[in-house]
C-alpha cells in the first residue's frame, strides 16, 4: 500500500537529455541559444501549436534548414537515462509518483518509444495538455489542487528557477543534479 507522499518528477534532465536545448547549444552562442529554445518551444510546450513537428517546419522555414535534419539531430539528442525509469519506478511502489514536464505534443511518445516511461507514473502534468509552463506561478497551483489529499508533495527539477518556483508555491522542491544525487537525498529524506 502507497503512502500519503507526492512526488513530482521533472522529465528532461532527469529521464532524458533536453535535445532542443543540446540542438541550440550545438549551433547557436549561449545568449541566441537561449533566445531560440525560447521563441520556438515556449508557445509549443503550452499546447498553443500541434507540438513537435510544427515547430521543427517553423523552425525550418526561419532558419532556413532542412526540417528532417532538424528533427533527426534533435531525437538523437534526447538520450534516455535508464537509471531513473528503474529510480521512478522503485519510487511508485511506496508513493504516489507523477510526472510535471514541460513538454510539446507527442515528443515524449517518440522519444521513449520501447521504454516503459508512462510505467513510471501514477499520473502526468504536461504543460501542453494543461495550458500552463513551469516555472509559472498557475501550473504549481493546478498541480498543488490535483494532489490536495497528499500530506506530503516533493518535487525534483534539474532547473533552479523551477525549484525556486515550486518552493514558493509551498511544494518540498529540490534540485537535481543526478541520479545517484537523488537517491541519495530520498534516502536522506525517508522515501527510498
Amino acid at each position: 500500500m502507497k503512502d500519503r507522499t507526492a512526488i513530482l518528477l521533472d522529465c528532461f534532465g532527469l529521464f532524458v537529455d533536453d535535445g532542443f536545448v543540446l540542438y541550440f547549444d550545438r549551433h547557436y552562442e549561449p545568449e541566441e541559444s537561449k533566445r531560440l529554445k525560447a521563441h520556438f518551444c515556449d508557445g509549443a510546450d503550452i499546447g498553443t501549436n500541434e507540438g513537435l513537428y510544427p515547430v521543427v517546419r517553423m523552425m525550418g522555414e526561419e532558419l532556413q534548414l532542412d526540417p528532417k535534419a532538424i528533427h533527426d539531430e534533435i531525437i538523437s539528442c534526447s538520450v534516455v537515462h535508464p537509471e531513473m525509469i528503474a529510480l521512478a519506478n522503485k519510487l511508485r511502489q511506496k508513493h504516489y509518483v507523477a510526472l510535471l514536464s514541460n513538454c510539446m505534443g507527442t515528443m515524449l511518445e517518440e522519444i521513449f518509444e520501447g521504454y516503459p516511461f508512462d510505467d513510471c507514473f501514477d499520473a502526468q502534468y504536461r504543460s501542453y495538455q494543461v495550458g500552463m509552463s513551469k516555472p509559472h506561478p498557475e501550473i504549481y497551483e493546478y498541480v498543488l489542487k490535483q494532489l490536495s489529499g497528499y500530506d506530503r508533495i516533493l518535487f525534483l527539477d534539474d532547473n533552479p528557477i523551477n525549484v525556486d518556483a515550486a518552493k514558493q508555491a509551498g511544494i518540498e522542491a529540490y534540485l537535481f543534479t543526478s541520479v545517484t544525487e537523488a537517491e541519495n537525498l530520498l534516502h536522506q529524506l525517508n522515501l527510498l
